[in-house]
């Protein structure tokens, strides 16, 4: 009974193109549930892969096809060294059925994502939409403009404003502040229901002046 692993993986080298000097194989990859999918690789990049793996395998990893200087372009050699490659390939999956080493699933790649499991336009678009708008914290924070500013300090005056004239205090206080008494005794916004009031109370209103006048008043005629 044979004690081998059937490789995960399954390598075909069904093209080539070149460019600029530079020949780039394409490659057909098969996982063992029946997905394909094709990688772009040039010599280069096989080469580095298989630099990576002797640092795993330093010495049952298989011999990688010797570089070439002169001749590169030649359709002989690039069909002789495709194949040099696909079986070199073919030898690593061997090697490593399992394909543990993560730089060599790296370079396998994956099947493309199904129409399922690509996020749709508009879902990208709310993600986008999102990262905008959080704050990065690492950043200076903006500095504010003149109209910015004038209008946040108008608001905190006016929620001093509110705050102070939601308190009993008394009024000769509130001229000496330059607040408006009457408004005080009077706020805009009702401090509750009156509908829904137990008893109802007068509308008095209180006067700093009349106050005044009638404690000189008093004062006169006691003179």
């Amino acid at each position: 009974m044979s004690s081998e692993v059937t490789p995960q993986f399954h390598v075909r080298f069904i093209g080539n193109t070149s460019a600029e000097g530079h020949t780039t194989y394409v490659i057909k990859v098969t996982n063992s549930d029946g997905a394909s999918w094709n990688v772009q690789k040039r010599y280069r990049e096989l080469r580095e892969l298989s630099d990576e793996l002797k640092l795993r395998y330093p010495d049952n990893l298989p011999q990688f096809p010797a570089k070439r200087f002169f001749g590169n372009n030649d359709p002989a050699f690039i069909a002789s060294r495709q194949a040099a490659l696909e079986q070199y390939l073919l030898a690593v999956l061997a090697l490593e059925p399992e394909v543990k080493t993560p730089v060599l699933r790296q370079f396998l790649g994956g099947p493309p994502l199904s129409a399922e499991q690509t996020p749709s336009k508009q879902h990208t678009e709310v993600l986008e939409s999102m990262e905008q708008k959080l704050v990065n914290f690492s950043l200076p924070p903006a500095p504010l403009d003149e109209p910015e500013m004038a209008m946040r300090v108008k608001k905190y005056g006016e929620s001093m404003k509110l705050s102070v004239l939601a308190q009993p205090v008394d009024p000769v206080i509130l001229r000496d502040l330059g607040l408006d008494s009457e408004a005080a005794m009077t706020p805009q916004t009702p401090l509750a229901d009156p509908s829904k009031l137990i008893a109802q109370f007068p509308n008095l209103k209180i006067s700093v002046k009349g106050n005044e006048s009638a404690a000189k008043g008093g004062e006169t005629a006691k003179k």
